[in-house]
């Protein structure tokens, strides 16, 4: 397990870009900026942090977020847009990542969508919901255009907190992280029966990516990017 402290304001989301070697990632704190670097970025508000590889690097550019900055929850990547989702509007947006211009936008298939991935064809959505148990807590695969494909409920609902999710491209499988259970669950994208689990490395964990074969997840409590093996 490798931890990367930052200070500043927290970050909850992030992703990796696989075709460009670059890591993108964003706060929900107000007026947020998502930034890039050549390995890891965090907020407009970060000095220097450290990359996978353990050199240091600065933010070499950033854009506006779009919609309401407080509401960005967590971010996917799908080969060559970025893909944001946001609760306050129930908004999936999809960015060019060079320049932060909004490309197109897609409804949530329900209200509070938080964990965000790309399975290679289709977004994988988590929701919340508002209202709390006995309310089911729900994953959803959406179509990049628009629709809803498919829906299964979460391994810890009604009382989950799917704060990030991450697709393993290599095996097929999905990653959910729960805040409220302190768990990472690997899962059938398709099913969303178990395959395995593990206690998660921090007490709030939110975003997570795939870089190389290893999750890296950020823990919110802490403010730690934190680098763990599909095993804990």
């Amino acid at each position: 397990m490798k931890r990367l402290m930052r200070h500043g304001r927290s970050a909850s989301a992030f992703v990796f870009l696989a075709a460009s070697g670059l890591v993108l990632s964003a706060t929900p704190a107000q007026g947020a900026d998502v930034a890039r670097s050549e390995a890891i970025s965090l907020s407009n508000d970060s000095q220097m942090i450290a990359s996978p590889n353990g050199v240091t690097i600065s933010i070499v550019a950033s854009f506006p977020f779009p919609g309401i900055a407080p509401s960005l929850r967590d971010m996917a990547w799908d080969g060559s847009s970025l893909w944001i989702a946001e609760n306050f509007f129930s908004t999936n947006y999809e960015i060019d990542p060079g320049t932060g211009t909004v490309i197109s936008s897609i409804p949530a298939p329900a209200s509070n969508p938080w964990g965000l991935a790309f399975d290679g064809v289709n977004l994988v959505n988590a929701q919340i919901a508002e209202t709390g148990p006995p309310t089911p807590d729900v994953v959803y695969t959406v179509a990049t255009t628009g629709g809803q494909i498919n829906v299964w409920t979460g391994p810890t609902s009604p009382n989950a907190a799917h704060h990030g999710c991450a697709f393993d491209a290599s095996a097929g499988n999905l990653w959910l992280s729960d805040s409220i259970a302190a768990a990472i669950f690997q899962l059938n994208p398709t099913t969303g029966a178990v395959i395995s689990s593990f206690a998660a490395p921090g007490v709030d964990v939110r975003g997570m990516t795939f870089v190389g074969q290893d999750l890296w997840v950020i823990d919110l409590a802490t403010l730690t990017l934190i680098r763990v093996t599909t095993t804990g």
